[in-house]
């Protein structure tokens, strides 16, 4: 069986601690093909430095200006298409990956080659009873756009997707290749 490479890319800006506890749960996928990549966005409370500590095996990009979210995603989407990966899953720094996460989403989309996006229904950490079949959670609750926490995969036409926990295929990021602003 094939297993397609997955590059997880999140970005931090000033909130490493938050970037370890995500990390953690990221090296609990059962997926058994991915790598992580860390985009720093010039953080000021040494995160750089922590995270390199900590993360020494792993690719932790500097970003030399806070680029925001979309900025950041921008460079750990470039190296990831120059590493070949065959999809890019973006997530958040605070988001927590229910270990399933990323075998549900590549399947989904290995299983209909006609999707090349896989949004994420995302509810509160807090409350993971609400619905949906876990796949993240945002930890720190809401952020003015409602329920905010479990994530579960949807498949679909006509669908708004989540930029903290966007799944796409590789071939799709090459096609638009900049994803939020412009950096």
């Amino acid at each position: 069986m094939r297993f397609p490479l997955v590059h997880i890319i999140i970005v931090n800006w000033n909130g490493w601690r938050d970037t370890l506890d995500c990390i953690e749960t990221c090296r609990k996928l059962t997926w058994p093909n991915y790598s992580i990549v860390v985009v720093d966005n010039a953080s000021s409370d040494g995160s750089e430095e922590n995270l390199r500590r900590h993360l020494e095996e792993m690719d932790i990009i500097q970003s030399g200006a806070n680029l925001g979210f979309g900025g950041g995603c921008n460079i750990g989407i470039r190296q990831a298409l120059e590493r070949g990966a065959d999809y890019v899953w973006l997530l958040n720094n605070d988001a927590v990956a229910d270990p399933q996460a990323l075998t549900i989403l590549v399947e989904a989309m290995e299983n209909d080659k006609a999707v090349g996006i896989a949004g994420s229904k995302i509810y509160y950490h807090n409350e993971p009873e609400r619905s949906g079949l876990p796949v993240a959670c945002g930890r720190k609750g809401e952020y003015g756009c409602g329920n905010v926490g479990l994530i579960s995969w949807t498949l679909g036409s006509s669908m708004r997707c989540a930029g903290w926990a966007l799944f796409r295929a590789a071939a799709c990021w090459s096609a638009l290749p900049r994803f939020g602003r412009s950096d």
